[in-house]
């Protein structure tokens, strides 16, 4: 059966995509509310137990997070098998590149490897949702994936956690050995801007590039220079700085991931006032 606390937060049913229930149940009981979800919560396990704990993570649960992120409720599921799995529902203090830095920089911390898959580097969009999965090996082995998303304004995070076994870390730790490896860096979207990732998105052992369109009132030095200052953040060091009419490119020395020096090339075009477009690349990468 599943444990719940008397009164039961709106903003739960409204994670479980059930916003229009919140209204009506102002006007029920407690008991009503806690029959309410244990029905929603047997849909996805009608067989299992589920256990759900207000405003934290279970302690056995091997994660920690920071002042960034604020935990709103974790759902955790027991199937017939016995496994346990976690959802946490949490919300980010700030932006969405701030809620994401500080998940990554918590399971970090927390001694949780990434999993490659592509792509996951260069510009990320402004409306959409940044996707991470990692592992974390040891008596217990567990699968994380987190999305973070921009929800009415705000940011939400919705992070699963799955017990698995040695074979599946194994498997994973193997997926990740073949991956295409890359020193191209995250670039985080602008602040106020509407960023689209352009579809031409790709790595080789050859090269790295990512495009993005940006629409901003920001001008096209003020938009270089924003993600000139993350692509320096990883190493990257300009040497030259070439402009031609509507173009603009800098170059950049870097060390990639095979220790080896590499070029890489930021290049923006201003399409109209405020209408921006940006391309990345880089070509130097760890041999597979």
């Amino acid at each position: 059966m599943t444990r719940v606390t008397p009164l039961l937060p709106l903003m739960l049913l409204s994670a479980l995509g059930l916003p229009s229930l919140a209204q009506t149940l102002t006007q029920t009981t407690p008991s009503d509310q806690q029959a309410l979800i244990d029905r929603l919560l047997r849909v996805n396990n009608p067989q299992g137990s589920n256990t759900v704990t207000f405003g934290a993570l279970p302690e056995t649960l091997p994660l920690t997070l920071s002042s960034g992120v604020r935990v709103q409720a974790t759902v955790r599921s027991v199937g017939l098998g016995g496994t346990p799995s976690y959802r946490i529902f949490a919300v980010g203090t700030g932006t969405l590149e701030a809620a994401r830095r500080s998940l990554l920089g918590d399971l970090q911390a927390s001694d949780w490897q990434p999993i490659p898959i592509l792509p996951v580097r260069g510009f990320q969009a402004s409306d959409g949702a940044l996707n991470s999965t990692f592992f974390r090996e040891g008596q217990f082995p567990l699968t994380l994936n987190i999305n973070v998303q921009n929800v009415q304004e705000r940011v939400e995070l919705d992070i699963t956690v799955n017990a698995v076994n040695d074979l599946t870390i194994s498997s994973l730790k193997n997926n990740a050995r073949y991956a295409p490896k890359s020193a191209m860096p995250v670039l985080f979207p602008l602040p106020g801007a509407s960023v689209s990732q352009a579809p031409d998105v790709g790595g080789s052992r050859q090269g790295y590039v990512t495009s993005a369109h940006v629409l901003s009132n920001l001008s096209a030095n003020e938009v270089t220079s924003f993600y000139s200052a993350q692509l320096r953040k990883a190493g990257w060091r300009a040497v030259t700085d070439t402009r031609s009419g509507e173009l603009r490119v800098v170059t950049y020395l870097l060390t990639d991931l095979g220790h080896r020096q590499a070029v890489g090339v930021l290049g923006i075009r201003t399409q109209a006032e405020g209408d921006y477009i940006l391309t990345a690349s880089v070509n130097g990468f760890n041999p597979l």
